[in-house]
């Protein structure tokens, strides 16, 4: 029987399958969990064994280290791309959240499933629908948030200026270092400028950060309700008063 051959288990149709643990682990949280469930069931065959007060080889003793050994790394890995996803997660919650705050009409936010990443490097993205020339005054702001978000999330209430900016890559870096060139010398930091914003809508970031982490899109309407705003006519001046603080959102306190 499979029980007594170390490095094999019985699936559900009683197929002998033999479980290998590459030496660089996928990205993809779904071929881990498939990897740690095969670990799981090998274990829980000795797990049965053990109960019934069976006899193990020395094979069976080293199978069973190795597995243990091997569903730490799966575990690690797990871990560690949940942490990844959520980071890029609350990096675009936190652009879509400023987009919509600024005045800008959010078409579609996504994060890219099992680690990957496009041309750019990037893993995940929020795009808006054209703005007007006034929205794009404050684009400045919108390019920071996504970092000053990322930052608020690793550092909590820690997290200053210096961290979002050194979070900085891509087209957010590269449109700020020219936003640098052509800003007033009194101008605020970026970053620092969306970061008190960011923290009174925070409980609308994690919303939607919980949504792409899931896998699911954002579009314009998720981050309005995320931020307790009806999608009528009256929204306008309902995110005005959260971006001046006269009105808190779900979860939240105004200033």
């Amino acid at each position: 029987m499979c029980r007594r051959r170390p490095g094999c288990r019985m699936d559900g149709k009683g197929v002998v399958v033999a479980l290998t643990v590459p030496d660089v682990l996928p990205e993809d949280l779904a071929a881990l969990d498939d990897l740690g469930r095969q670990a799981g069931l090998e274990l829980g065959v000795f797990r049965a064994r053990m109960a019934a007060r069976e006899s193990f080889t020395a094979a069976d003793v080293d199978r069973v280290k190795f597995l243990v050994a091997a569903r730490g790394r799966i575990d690690a890995a797990r871990a560690a791309e949940g942490s990844r996803l959520a980071q890029v997660a609350h990096h675009e919650a936190g652009h879509a959240v400023v987009a919509a705050l600024l005045g800008g009409q959010v078409a579609v936010v996504e994060v890219y499933p099992g680690g990957q990443v496009d041309g750019e490097g990037r893993g995940g993205f929020c795009t808006q629908v054209p703005a007007s020339p006034m929205i794009q005054q404050s684009q400045h702001l919108f390019m920071a948030a996504g970092a000053a978000s990322e930052a608020m999330h690793l550092y909590g209430r820690r997290a200053t200026a210096a961290h979002a900016d050194a979070l900085l890559t891509g087209q957010d870096a590269e449109f700020l270092r020219g936003w640098v060139l052509t800003a007033s010398v009194s101008a605020a930091r970026p970053t620092g400028a969306v970061m008190p914003l960011l923290r009174r809508c925070w409980p609308a970031v994690e919303v939607l950060a919980a949504r792409l982490v899931a896998g699911e899109e954002v579009r314009h309407k998720h981050v309005l309700a995320a931020l307790g705003v009806r999608y009528d006519d009256a929204a306008p001046f309902a995110l005005a008063n959260i971006r001046a603080g006269l009105r808190a959102v779900p979860g939240g306190k105004a200033a």
